[in-house]
């Protein structure tokens, strides 16, 4: 049985496997390399690469390489075109993932299942447009876990086996009293700090902070920008002006990082339209222009400290992960702010991949338990009041007009369409199933509504338990990881005054999973409909919110009086997924969904795009 637990990275990927022994071990690719770039060199229509050479690609043919693209998750469209059309940044990352999966089949076989990590602080948009990536890959996932909390739990584990595989006595260890440990996490792209308290084998996560647009990358551009005004004042042209050129650029910007994390000072060179400067930078100068970078970092970890009710005093470990946390001023700065050195005895790059095949175990092992807690109760009085009125159009998926050729797809059974048009290549209809104007079936005739997780039967789970063998199979089934919502959720409301505010019902770094339940009213008399927008933010103002879902109560009973209860249920389960569900108490109407993540992660959709991309050559 092999399941795998893949950290899909910003500038790099990584997958591991639990070995024989019940060790986590990063598995390499087709290059023999334990990371893979995540870059993606359209080479033509029909055929990707990704890794080392389609980074090495970037160079020459800027046009056709698609880089960061998890900063663009939750996005509609890549924000370049690639080879003239624009491809979404799901099926960019799809690709990548296929190109994990190949590597990974060759080495083990066929994968049973996958855990797949993001961002602590992605919200939810972004969470599930992972999830369809993975869907689109042809990966079986079977859950999604938080990157700190996956980097806590390879730590972790170390102290509950031993170095030839056995478990750890860890009451002789002093493990069973509380540790809190703090996981700052500085990828290329992100930037996540967790708050963990371990007992035993069960890992609470207590807060959670971070920056979705904050990583290397952003190093990485304070250092090229920097050198392109050097080349604007010595020569007058701009190198950022030519494409050729900015790629070159933002290479010798990396290198020049990179050499500043080994060395205090480094020599670069710049070209641009036949000229050439040269320079000398030093780690003091680079460090002064990136301060700022550094204490929005900073300003998180205290963040997370204050969310979980604590201080440094109270903490045991800090734990560095990302391959940013390599740059000395990283490591200064946390050292000088905890009072302690930060642990790195895991490779940063491999400690995310680790959890996450560590965890993939534990979805298997666990694969029965129950996930949400009893219902919470209702309470009496109605607090807020539904909006009547839709302030902005309905979604498309809930609307009265006809359904869009897409969701006929979604449903319809009988003949397949025709194929597109012969000359069309794979590259063509995933631009055009972005626009939502490809009219092929999907493969399968009935696909889900909404995306899940892929189920572990009996059989398998035993399998795999008997695989681990009695001791370890205790070990993985005793472990325990409870994880918060980074981001606030709640429902939008009109009050009195006809302001559309914001009516929290789960509060950001609420531990999942969790159910909660509110009341609300109508606002008119003979209200025929209720809507219910699902937000997610912090703002009070709804406009200032983002939009996740929209769940209506269609055909109230006529005559119904002001105020009449109408009862809302968030369930948030453990793996980041909202079903949320509306009751009119009186007549037993009601309506429910699971959070519909906009066009790009539309079911039907990533069912063709998974067909059209079994017709890449990806390598």
């Amino acid at each position: 049985m092999n399941y795998i637990g893949i950290d899909l990275g910003t500038t790099f990927s990584a997958v591991a496997h639990l070995g024989p022994q019940g060790q986590p071990i990063t598995i390499p690719n087709a290059e023999g390399e334990l990371t893979t770039p995540s870059v993606v060199l359209f080479e033509s229509d029909d055929s990707a690469i990704v890794g080392r050479e389609a980074r090495r690609a970037a160079l020459v043919e800027p046009g056709n390489v698609a880089e960061d693209v998890k900063r663009y998750m939750g996005e509609e469209s890549y924000p370049k075109l690639l080879r003239g059309r624009s491809i979404s940044p799901i099926n960019i990352s799809a690709i990548i993932l296929k190109k994990l999966l190949q590597d990974t089949e060759a080495r083990l076989g066929p994968i049973d299942g996958a855990v797949l990590t993001v961002p602590a602080y992605f919200d939810e948009n972004r969470r599930q447009a992972t999830a369809a990536a993975a869907h689109s890959a042809g990966l079986k996932l079977i859950g999604i876990i938080n990157e700190p909390t996956a980097a806590a739990l390879a730590h972790a584990f170390r102290s509950y086996t031993t170095p030839e595989g056995g478990v750890a006595d860890i009451v002789a260890a002093g493990g069973q009293l509380p540790e809190i440990s703090v996981v700052y996490d500085l990828g290329g792209g992100t930037f996540d700090v967790t708050v963990l308290r371990a007992v035993g084998h069960d890992l609470t996560v207590l807060a959670t902070a971070g920056d979705v647009q904050l990583g290397g990358r952003d190093w990485d551009r304070r250092l090229f920008d920097h050198l392109a005004d050097m080349f604007v004042r010595e020569h007058g042209g701009d190198p950022r002006d030519d494409a050729l050129s900015r790629q070159q650029l933002e290479s010798t910007a990396e290198n020049v990082k990179k050499d500043l994390s080994r060395r205090d000072h480094t020599m670069f060179a710049v070209n641009h339209a036949g000229k050439t400067m040269r320079g000398e930078l030093t780690r003091a100068q680079f460090e002064e222009m990136t301060a700022d970078l550094l204490f929005r970092t900073e300003s998180r970890l205290s963040r997370a400290l204050r969310d979980a009710g604590i201080n440094w005093g109270d903490v045991d470990d800090v734990l560095a992960v990302g391959g940013s946390t390599r740059m000395p001023q990283v490591q200064a700065m946390l050292a000088r702010v905890t009072g302690m050195t930060a642990d790195a005895s895991i490779s940063p790059d491999e400690a995310v991949a680790h959890g996450a095949a560590i965890h993939a175990a534990v979805c298997v092992a666990n694969s029965g338990r129950t996930e949400l807690p009893e219902e919470t109760v209702c309470v009496d009085e109605a607090e807020d009041i539904l909006p009547a009125k839709d302030p902005d159009p309905v979604p498309p998926a809930v609307s009265d007009e006809p359904p869009t050729e897409l969701e006929r797809l979604a449903t319809a059974a009988g003949t397949p369409q025709a194929d597109p048009p012969a000359g069309r290549s794979p590259l063509d209809e995933l631009a055009e199933a972005l626009r939502g104007g490809t009219t092929r079936r999907p493969a399968d005739p009935t696909p889900a509504k909404h995306l899940d997780t892929t189920s572990i039967d009996n059989e398998q789970r035993e399998e795999f338990l008997t695989w681990l063998g009695t001791e370890l199979a205790a070990l993985i089934g005793s472990i325990n990881t409870t994880s918060v919502n980074a981001h606030t959720l709640g429902v939008v409301a009109e009050t009195q005054s006809g302001r559309l505010l914001v009516s929290p019902l789960i509060s950001r770094n609420t531990p999942l999973p969790v159910r909660e339940t509110k009341c609300y009213a109508t606002v008119i008399d003979n209200q025929e409909r209720v809507t219910v927008k699902i937000v997610e933010g912090e703002s009070s103002e709804a406009e200032d919110c983002l939009l996740v879902g929209t769940c209506i109560i269609k055909s109230l009973p006529p005559g119904l009086p002001k105020g009449s209860p109408i009862v809302i249920t968030f369930n948030y389960d453990a793996g980041g997924r909202l079903h949320v569900q509306a009751v009119h108490l009186a007549s037993g109407s009601w309506a429910e969904t699971f959070i519909r993540r906009g066009d790009g992660v539309d079911a039907a959709r990533v069912h063709m795009n998974k067909e059209i991309l079994t017709k890449f050559k990806v390598s």
